[in-house]
């Protein structure tokens, strides 16, 4: 199946990105900055994460990957580029329209894998236990937008 020359526009100019990787537990500013260093690190030795699996296969039962919908489906499918599963973490790009409830599926999926979820929106971490970390401050946000470019995840 091939995806419309509009899709594909959309894919680069808009979409709500999403990060998520295996916390397990609460974790401090700190810690947050090494994982995304682990993760922004192509070369990085990647260690296999079950539940970052399962949650990327639970994720694809309930919203097919856009690579896979037929053109008569693309309207109803919400993602702006394939789901992105590395070994260790997933990539999740939402279109504007389906954002609202597609985030909130996410959100209390990631939490029951006890996955942390960093919204690039908000430049906020949402941790397993429901915490959030705002990642916003001007050193903050300029290393991970340094991140997200480098990994051409924005």
């Amino acid at each position: 199946m091939r995806v419309h020359a509009e899709r594909i526009f959309r894919i680069v100019s808009k979409s709500y990105d999403l990060v998520l990787w295996s916390s397990g537990r609460d974790i401090s500013r700190e810690e947050i900055a090494e994982n995304y260093l682990a993760l922004s690190d192509v070369g990085a030795r990647r260690i296999f994460s079950e539940p970052v699996y399962a949650f990327y296969c639970d994720v694809l039962r309930r919203y097919p990957d856009v690579e896979l919908t037929a053109e008569e489906d693309l309207a109803s499918n919400p993602w702006a580029s394939p789901v992105e599963f590395e070994e260790d973490h997933v990539v999740l790009r939402i279109l504007p329209e389906h954002h609202d409830d597609v985030s909130a599926f996410i959100l209390r999926l990631a939490a029951w894998y006890r996955l942390a979820c960093y919204d690039a929106q908000t430049q906020t971490v949402h941790l397993p236990s429901g915490r959030e970390v705002p990642m916003i401050d001007s050193s903050w946000r300029k290393w991970l937008e340094e991140i997200f470019e480098d990994r051409n995840w924005r």
